[in-house]
């Protein structure tokens, strides 16, 4: 058994802030050495301040992917209309075990679940980062597919258009899609 917490550290846990708007960075470690994969673990974290101006608290929460079930693999991300952010995310599965659903992670956090291989989604502004985890029925997480990333509006002259509509009328005439950065 994880003693609560215990997982996780802090570097520094203490130190002074100067005045208006000063910041001061703190690092934090998880270490997943002894934690059983599929679990939840969370902890509680404190802030606080002397003099007394007030406490903040939030609550983390993880769940450690076991890297022995299969995962999504050639995960990619297709531009469906750059003119208005709509992408296809689309993967592959290839497991013999029952998944419950499929977990797609922008920016880290949990963005979207699906029970398909793809998924359609409409950017705004700003970058993101992609990957996506198969979610068993046993509760456990899949290790992740390869992460990708880009940023919207997409760079100008890049030829992407007219491949959704070959896609949907199932004939492959070529397209040429560029990704913009990709992150491993």
């Amino acid at each position: 058994m994880v003693a609560p917490g215990s997982f996780l550290s802090f570097s520094p846990t203490s130190g002074n802030i100067s005045p208006f708007g000063g910041t001061q960075s703190v690092t934090a470690t998880i270490n997943a050495t002894d934690l059983i994969p599929g679990a939840l673990y969370s902890a509680d974290i404190l802030f606080s301040s002397n003099p007394a101006v007030g406490t903040k608290s939030t609550n983390i929460a993880i769940t450690v992917a076991d890297t022995n079930l299969a995962g999504p693999t050639d995960f990619q991300v297709h531009v469906i209309n750059p003119d208005e952010g709509e992408i296809r995310l689309i993967w592959n599965y290839w497991a013999d075990a029952v998944i419950d659903h499929f977990i797609i992670m922008k920016n880290g956090v949990a963005f979207a679940t699906t029970q398909k291989t793809n998924y359609m989604a409409t950017l705004t502004p700003g970058e993101y980062c992609f990957k996506v985890y198969a979610y068993y029925k046993n509760g456990h997480y899949s290790a992740p597919s390869n992460e990708i990333c880009l940023g919207y509006p997409f760079a100008p002259r890049i030829p992407l258009n007219n491949w959704a509509l070959i896609l949907a009328a199932g004939l492959v005439l070529g397209w040429t899609l560029f990704i913009i950065r990709r992150k491993h």
